[in-house]
């Protein structure tokens, strides 16, 4: 029987917990969000919209005509002044100067402006629009209001203002020099520049990871794009509003707000990326991957208005950024504490939205950090929040958090019902194509463990077609939708189709994340697996056929064997996984001293990590056992198989797993027996019974497992049972 580990994803701390090795999760998305960006051109030039924009619309929040107030005062400060209010050289410094309220001191004009006029303006540029004017022709009013009548330049300037914006209307500004929209690669300053691409480039490389090249290369070539791409999409969102003029100023601002929520994704990725320890560079191609979509801000549709006006969302979206970065990147526990941090600050401020996204990401952090009730209760308050705030979007991503959790603790009839109301919510929500592919992946792995193979591959199959689409045929997690619909294919004893995509899978993981990465260790066990049970089915009837499998199964497992002895050292129960695996594609060769080692090493770190009860360690125990019987140490055989049935009988163990160890122990009581005498027919009755038995589980376990099943028989027929018959019944009178 080959050690499968737990179900468990790679995007999860590889501990040694588990059982499986078979399916791999997906790393979750989360959309993380923060302030609005844009670049600004030169001081003292009319920009356009974004330069005359009230702090709700910073936010993404819906303009209205205290909005216009704000930026006719704006504009007529900037006339009188000759500078706008607000000091800044890009939009993301003016967006946290306007929301702020941080009104720069007047430089020479101001002696020329009384200071009537200039309460008038503080006013209607006040942050909250509660403190402005009620309305347009209050302000004027008192913008018309001077007891000493120095209103002659003043009304030149008033006309102006009002010429150009309209009394309680809106118009866009534009500015008069070249390229009102270039200059969004400043955004990048500190964020992603060449700088930052250095530090994280020497943090690689300092770690001495033997993947550190690769990690580096596909990392910085995910992020270059996905640079590249936010700057051209900031240029085509300035462009449509400010230029063309197709897009209302709310629009406007809304794509903005999702462009700065991309920019902080980024920005607390790299900030992550400059400390990397060997871990954080194992997963950070897959992290840089996993970033928000540029394109998502284009459309209208997925871009969500927040609700309420505080300064303080820009902190919540960049301790939500901060935290999922570390989720991406394996941080768990540092992910966990800011997550909760987050969670406090968007109650604070009171935003359903915030706090939804926020129970979401600590709820995903809690299932990592294996807190599954702790999880529940935040993913369940986190679809009550997002009930509140009309964000459909989180109540799928929480929906289908609470699905994996029930497939975590094997609730499989709690999983389909979530599935029902995810499958809802995603009608509800529309084209949102990435939470689609999260809940068919979710989904097919709850058909995997229900045992409905052929539902778990169809889901898995369109999880797949939906990643290639979005996400192109070379990304990670399409190699992990490959792996899935293999380990369905497996389950269904379709091991050459299985095979097959394992090698598309571990064809990505290399091309993308380097040959020496931790997660082709997985997909080089995989394959060895989908050999080793092809050679096996072979192996009773045509062994000279069957051992080119078992040959090219050992090769996967002793690849997988040395990566992870790389990367997680020589101790950890990833590696003893393996070693089991090798050890039994060694017994299928008939090369027992190798596997009489290898396993031994596999049962010695098996019990340091996992105790010396685990299912696993009795697996290697039976291994262990059966070469020690090949290579004639019949009692030291006796020994482990006796322990290894005992903690059989206690669980409830699979029958395959169960008929291996009873098959391996009659075999050996009967090695011991002594040539003839009572103890001899004791003994071969014990070794009879315990065949029968393995006949049966075999029989229970399916025709995969039919060669042993007939192994078993065959014995049985060169051993038949030596009990007396009993009496025939006396013939009815």
């Amino acid at each position: 029987v080959l050690d499968f580990g737990l179900a468990r994803g790679i995007d999860e701390r590889d501990d040694g917990e588990g059982e499986s090795q078979r399916t791999l999760d997906q790393p979750d998305n989360l959309e993380s969000t923060d302030s609005l960006h844009q670049p600004l051109t030169r001081t003292g030039a009319i920009l356009g919209t974004p330069a005359y924009m009230a702090p709700e619309q910073h936010l993404g929040m819906r303009a209205d005509a205290r909005s216009d107030q704000f930026a006719f005062c704006v504009a007529l400060w900037e006339k009188l002044y000759g500078e706008r209010p607000f000091a800044a050289s890009t939009l993301r410094q003016l967006a946290v100067a306007v929301i702020d309220g941080k009104i720069r001191e007047p430089g020479s004009e101001a002696g020329k402006v009384p200071q009537y006029l200039r309460r008038a303006l503080e006013r209607g540029i006040a942050a909250n629009p509660d403190d402005r004017w009620p309305d347009m022709a209050t302000l004027l009013e008192a913008l018309a209001t001077d007891p000493r009548r120095r209103r002659r330049r003043i009304g030149g300037a008033l006309a102006l203002a009002t010429l150009v914006l309209g009394v309680g209307g809106w118009a866009l500004f534009h500015d008069r020099g070249p390229g009102p929209c270039e200059g969004g690669e400043r955004e990048l300053d500190g964020v992603w520049d060449d700088s930052i691409r250095e530090q994280v480039e020497q943090a690689f490389f300092a770690t001495k990871a033997p993947y550190a090249e690769n990690a580096w290369q596909g990392t910085a070539r995910q992020l270059d794009q996905y640079a590249n791409d936010w700057v051209a999409m900031h240029r085509e969102v300035c462009e449509a509003s400010v230029v063309r003029q197709e897009e209302s100023p709310e629009l406007f601002g809304r794509k903005m707000v999702c462009l700065g929520q991309r920019l902080t994704e980024l920005e607390q990725l790299s900030k992550l990326l400059v400390e990397a320890d060997a871990d954080v560079v194992s997963r950070a191609v897959v992290a840089a991957s996993s970033l928000g979509q540029i394109s998502s801000c284009a459309d209208e549709r997925a871009l969500f208005t927040e609700s309420v006006d505080d300064p303080r969302l820009g902190d919540l979206e960049r301790l939500l950024a901060n935290a999922n970065g570390r989720k991406a990147l394996g941080k768990y526990k540092d992910g966990l504490d800011i997550a909760k941090e987050a969670l406090e600050l968007a109650k604070d401020i009171g935003t359903p939205h915030g706090e939804g996204r926020a129970l979401l990401l600590l709820g995903d952090l809690q299932t990592k950090n294996r807190q599954m009730n702790e999880a529940k209760d935040s993913l369940r308050e986190a679809l009550r929040r997002a009930d509140v705030a009309g964000d459909d979007a989180t109540r799928v991503q929480a929906l289908t958090q609470l699905m994996r959790v029930s497939f975590l603790e094997h609730d499989l009839d709690g999983g389909e019902a979530l599935a029902a109301d995810a499958r809802a919510a995603l009608e509800r929500l529309g084209d949102a194509p990435l939470l689609e592919a999260d809940f068919y992946l979710h989904y097919g792995s709850l058909a995997l463990a229900r045992g409905d193979n052929e539902t778990a591959g169809e889901y898995h199959r369109r999880a797949l077609e939906i990643r290639e689409a979005e996400l192109g045929a070379d990304h990670p997690e399409v190699a992990i939708s490959l792996t899935n619909i293999a380990n369905a294919l497996t389950a269904q004893g379709q091991h050459d189709k299985a095979e097959a995509l394992a090698r598309q899978a571990l064809a990505i993981f290399e091309s993308q994340l380097g040959p020496e990465h931790p997660y082709t260790a997985a997909s080089h066990n995989n394959i060895g697996n989908s050999l080793l049970e092809q050679g096996r089915k072979l192996a009773w009837s045509r062994p000279e056929l069957a051992r080119p499998y078992f040959r090219q199964a050992e090769e996967h497992y002793q690849k997988a064997v040395r990566i992870r002895e790389a990367n997680l050292g020589t101790e950890h129960p990833s590696v003893a996984l393996n070693l089991h695996n090798l050890g039994e594609a060694q017994r299928l060769l008939g090369e027992y001293k190798a596997a009489k080692d290898t396993f031994a090493r596999s049962l010695e770190i098996k019990r340091e990590n996992l105790g010396p009860d685990h299912p696993s360690v009795t697996m290697t125990m039976t291994g262990l056992g059966r070469v020690q019987l090949e290579l004639g140490e019949r009692e030291a055989a006796l020994e482990l198989l006796e322990q290894a049935a005992k903690q059989r009988s206690d669980r409830d163990d699979p029958p395959e797993a169960k008929a291996e160890t009873s098959f391996a122990l009659g075999r050996a009581v009967l090695a011991n027996a002594p040539a003839e005498g009572p103890e001899h027919d004791a003994a071969e009755a014990r070794a009879h019974a315990l065949a029968v038995a393995a006949q049966l589980g075999y029989q229970e376990a399916g025709v995969d497992y039919q060669g042993e099943r007939q192994e078993v028989e065959r014995w049985l027929a060169d051993h038949p049972s030596t009990e007396p018959a009993s009496d025939p019944a006396p013939e009815p009178e």
